[in-house]
């Protein structure tokens, strides 16, 4: 599966899903590549990730991973009950408020 997002005719990332079938024929998760790239349009940052285990519904300790995001990337984070929208900054995840998410800033001159 591949997600990609444009910005006025260039490209702003790409996300490739890599899947393989189980032996009860069904796709699992084999690894992802994110590429992420600048305002005009070169690539700035590429990851690459192999799933080396996956486990359904497994019990997860949260101090196991961290996830890293982009600067200007909008997260949600939702426990079930409440959802919280921020903005990462150089320093960290900035709260906002949900009708400032998805709006985004102009980079700076």
């Amino acid at each position: 599966m591949r997600w990609q997002g444009w910005f006025r005719g260039k490209p702003k990332f790409d996300w490739t899903l890599e899947y393989n079938y189980d032996q009860k024929v069904v796709p699992v998760l084999t690894g992802w590549r994110y590429d992420h790239y600048s305002e005009t349009g070169e690539l700035e940052k590429s990851q690459r990730v192999t799933v080396t285990k996956l486990e359904v519904n497994g019990n997860v300790n949260a101090g196991c991973f961290a996830v890293e995001f982009s600067d200007g990337t909008h997260v949600v984070s939702n426990d079930g009950t409440n959802r919280r929208y921020f903005v990462q900054k150089k320093n960290g995840l900035s709260p906002t408020t949900e009708s400032e998410y998805g709006k985004f800033e102009s980079p700076a001159p």
